[in-house]
């Protein structure tokens, strides 16, 4: 299970999504706190909103966890 969230977000809180993560077990989880953003937006430098193809530390990192996570 990866968690993304920002603590900008109206729809979602840091410390909610904190505790989802805390509940989920070790294996196969990961947790990004990006500054900003909400949904999709937050998979995007701030440079390059919505940029096509994506790209990115975070997006990189998406891909990344599912590489290794999905079977």
């Amino acid at each position: 299970m990866m968690y993304v969230v920002s603590p900008t977000d109206d729809l979602s809180s840091v410390p909610a999504t904190r505790k989802l993560f805390r509940a989920t077990p070790a294996e196969g989880r990961e947790l990004i706190v990006v500054p900003t953003g909400h949904a999709q937006a937050m998979l995007y430098p701030d440079d390059a909103l919505f940029a096509d193809p994506p790209s990115g530390r975070t997006f990189d990192r998406v891909l990344a966890f599912l590489d290794e996570n999905v079977r």
